[in-house]
């Protein structure tokens, strides 16, 4: 099957190279104009872009809360588009925000760290706003922007994913890419993402050598999935219970170990929604499956619609993705950071 599928995707990118060819040179047209006639606008405060060329699931919002913590000290506040919202304009995210309102991954980052995130979909805007409202805060993240072009932020976090590099892809919609790989030149970092917890430093070095020429710093880091987390007064979570997967993610990787006694899943597409009637369909699957336990990802977790839990018949988890730095690089990439 890996064979296969190498070759329907080997040949889906030769059929359709013209398409990705047109879609890079507008891209890069578009990136080469507003460089070359300074049509962007400097950011008002200390501003760094976590992004990506991939169109999704390289891992940015474990990156964000990542660097929350790393650079605490500077009181850091965030600021996202809000994808998939039905609001327009600057918005605070708070304790009774709901996803439709904010987007879920904002929601996300504002429940696992408790730091000031705010959506607008002009960032330039967005940081004004951040500034009046967190006076406080000497550093902005910003969840996704790589290809925002009105606003020049202080640095750029391209992240690339370890199984799939953007040096080894092409551009949409022969590949996965938003934009041809020279626009990398504009990063500061490049940040290698869902590394093995294993990996050493020769073949870590090995890895990004087709990117060598960038001159770019690179950082390596594994990610987690954390234990399942009972919520809604859920007893502690059984290996051996039969379990029922909920997924709403960008990259359906399988986080469920095979000791865990899976009943069944369902899995969505990212940003799927999950109102009063998804609930209402995901729990009839999960009682048809015989499941006692239901576990899904946080970012789902926060779309939950605010219902009575009284009368569930199924003990609730959630679980989490975590970014770890590796090779004890945190003090050069905090120094990179605070000295730009």
């Amino acid at each position: 099957m890996p064979q296969v599928s190498l070759l329907f995707s080997t040949l889906r990118r030769v059929l359709l190279s013209p398409f990705s060819w047109l879609y890079g040179a507008v891209a890069d047209f578009r990136r080469a104009i507003y460089n070359q006639l300074n049509l962007r606008t400097p950011s008002p405060i200390p501003a760094w872009v976590v992004g990506n060329l991939h169109m999704g699931g390289t891992g940015k919002t474990p990156m964000v809360l990542f660097l929350l913590d790393l650079l605490k000290d500077q009181n850091p506040a965030v600021l996202s588009r809000g994808y998939g919202r039905s609001t327009k304009g600057f918005l605070a995210v708070g304790p009774y925000s709901e996803s439709g309102q904010v987007g879920d991954e904002p929601l996300e980052i504002y429940s696992a760290s408790q730091r000031p995130v705010f959506v607008c979909e002009k960032r330039l805007a967005g940081l004004h706003g951040l500034m009046n409202a967190t006076p406080e805060s000497q550093l902005a993240l910003l969840d996704d922007g790589f290809q925002h072009l009105p606003l020049q932020a202080t640095g750029y976090l391209l992240l690339s994913p370890f199984q799939d590099p953007f040096w080894k892809q092409a551009v949409f919609p022969g590949g996965k890419l938003r934009e041809s790989i020279e626009a990398a030149q504009e990063a500061q970092a490049i940040f290698i993402t869902k590394c093995p917890a294993d990996l050493t430093q020769e073949q870590a070095q090995g890895h990004v050598e087709p990117m060598r020429e960038l001159g770019k710093p690179v950082f390596f880091f594994h990610y987690s999935v954390s234990e399942p987390a009972p919520i809604w007064d859920s007893q502690p979570f059984q290996t051996q219970e039969p379990t029922f997967i909920y997924s709403g993610i960008a990259q359906q990787e399988n986080w469920a170990p095979d000791c865990w006694n899976v009943q069944g899943s369902w899995i969505r597409k990212d940003h799927a929604p999950l109102g009063p009637d998804e609930w209402e369909e995901l729990l009839s699957r999960v009682y048809k499956s015989g499941a006692k336990q239901l576990v899904m990802t946080r970012k789902d977790a926060v779309k939950l619609p605010k219902i009575q839990s009284k009368n569930l018949k199924v003990d609730l988890y959630v679980v989490h993705s975590e970014a770890k730095l590796l090779f004890q690089q945190h003090e050069a990439l905090k120094s990179l950071i605070l000295a730009s």
